[in-house]
């Protein structure tokens, strides 16, 4: 129970819609906070696009023809493309891209609430349109598929070059140095923390020990 007087918030979600961390003080409970999340993530859009499968005004019916449409599309543009990773700005077909985002986003909304323990009467995504996306080889989670298909660009580069100093600017495969480049900035500023981190506990068992020897107690106990 909160103290009398003392005002209790939660903590906004992050922007791909993570639960907050369980080591925040919140307070309310998981189902009142899902539904909130539920209830304030805005499914992207396009403003040219008729119709869509969030339009609350369309029937049962209409909505599976629709995801059935666009999994027909989706298909397609593998067959032309080689892979699922629709950009969001496809200018060929925008409402696809809306629509492979949305499906990622109820993906990912199914998955995280069935791992809080949630039960909720919405549907984000069922078994079998997972299924059927899968069978396609449909990618969840496009930040891994993008550090994934460097990472073997990287593995080719090596055994062509015998090292893995991509140049920065490397003009064979721009989009490889400039990964490598980021991999080294984000190990660079990780390991810097870390450093720090030990800096800062080490001074403070500096402080403890000196306090404690102070007391006259023992500091090997």
């Amino acid at each position: 129970r909160a103290a009398a007087g003392r005002h209790l918030t939660c903590p906004a979600y992050d922007v791909i819609g993570r639960f907050p961390s369980p080591h925040h003080d919140v307070v309310v409970n998981k189902q009142t906070r899902y539904f909130k999340y539920v209830n304030t993530l805005h499914f992207s859009t396009n403003a040219s696009n008729d119709t869509d499968e969030d339009d609350e005004t369309m029937t049962a019916s209409q909505r599976e023809i629709f995801w059935n449409d666009n999994f027909e599309a989706l298909k397609a543009y593998k067959s032309t493309h080689g892979d699922t990773s629709v950009p969001a700005t496809y200018l060929e077909n925008p409402q696809l891209g809306n629509w492979v985002d949305n499906q990622r986003q109820l993906y990912r909304m199914r998955q995280e609430a069935e791992e809080n323990g949630i039960t909720t009467t919405y549907e984000f995504i069922t078994a079998e349109r997972i299924d059927r996306l899968n069978s396609i080889g449909f990618v969840w989670n496009a930040n891994d598929a993008a550090w994934n298909l460097r990472f073997e660009e990287l593995k080719q580069y090596i055994e062509e070059h015998g090292n893995s100093c991509v140049p920065g600017i490397y003009l064979e495969n721009e989009p490889l140095g400039l990964w490598v480049a980021k991999q080294r900035r984000t190990y660079k500023v990780k390991h810097r923390v870390k450093l720090e981190a030990k800096k800062k506990n080490r001074e403070e068992g500096k402080d403890l020990a000196a306090e404690t020897s102070l007391s006259g107690e023992r500091i090997d106990k």
